[in-house]
């Protein structure tokens, strides 16, 4: 049982290294690196927000700010790399507090937490726990700013998370942007 949880830990690790190469890649050698098209169960969108980072970011850690663009959130976090995060409020008249963990966290460039839902209706257990990581990269006036969420288990639920995530974006962008 201990070298299973070593090899979890250091496939976690490996993973937590992937994404800060491709943000490494992003800011230090304008490379692109696209890990969707590695797997089928990821989803990633990006936009070019004219906003500097720093109001981004402001929108992305601030929970007030969450809350106007992320369907009326209250978000609780102290956004410490490990530290618990929950996002509470209701949706289509049920009240929910979803949950998850700052993976990691480089102000004013990548935040990545992960996200469970008991709405999902699935168990709480690691496996039922989304990545979502936010990457920005500015370019004079504008960010560049790319969102990917893994766990995604079926095209109907892409579509899903596409409609919902593009909704959250165009709220962030119109915040940032005003």
């Amino acid at each position: 049982m201990l070298l299973v949880n070593n090899q979890i830990q250091l496939i976690c690790a490996l993973v937590v290294d992937l994404f800060r190469l491709r943000t490494l890649a992003h800011y230090y050698c304008k490379l692109s690196i696209n890990f969707t098209s590695m797997a089928q169960d990821k989803l990633e969108i990006t936009r070019t927000l004219n906003a500097p980072s720093s109001r981004v970011w402001k929108a992305l850690t601030v929970p007030e700010e969450i809350k106007q663009y992320l369907f009326g959130t209250t978000t609780k976090t102290t956004w410490e790399k490990g530290s618990p995060i929950t996002w509470s409020g209701e949706y289509e008249g049920k009240a929910y507090e979803d949950k998850g963990t700052v993976i990691d966290i480089i102000p004013n460039k990548v935040l990545h937490t992960t996200h469970y839902s008991p709405l999902s209706g699935k168990p709480d257990t690691p496996e039922n726990y989304a990545n979502v990581v936010y990457e920005l990269r500015e370019d004079g006036a504008q960010t560049q700013f790319t969102l990917t969420q893994d766990h995604i288990e079926n095209e109907e639920q892409r579509k899903h998370m596409q409609q919902n995530w593009t909704m959250v974006l165009d709220g962030l962008q119109n915040l940032v942007e005003s």
